[in-house]
């Protein structure tokens, strides 16, 4: 018996959900808006009309290293350690070098 109201509470809690996640129609703001309405905020100038462009202006700095950090990066550049590492073949000065060959750290 106790069993049967477990499994019947179980199944009356998971069509519930299920009702509420899938069944329910989502509320306006999540909605995908009507054309209409998407003519009118542009019209009203809150969304721009036509493709949208690249404005190099905006963010224009930030892939720029700060000072501070390129002081520190070129001192740990300096003070890098790379001569126990074989470099194989590779031609580090050629700016064109696809060819890396086979490296062997160290190991």
């Amino acid at each position: 018996m106790i069993m049967r109201t477990f499994l019947f509470l179980g199944l009356l809690l998971l069509g519930g959900t299920a009702y509420f996640v899938v069944g329910r129609t989502p509320p306006t703001v999540q909605a995908a808006p009507f054309m209409s309405n998407v003519t009118m905020l542009q019209e009203e100038g809150l969304l721009p009309v036509g493709p949208l462009a690249e404005d190099e202006e905006v963010e224009h700095d930030v892939f720029e290293v700060p000072p501070q950090d390129e002081v520190m990066l070129e001192a740990a550049i300096a003070n890098m350690d790379m001569s126990g590492m074989d470099m194989g073949n590779m031609d580090m000065a050629a700016p064109d070098a696809t060819d890396m060959g086979n490296m062997d750290m160290g190991t």
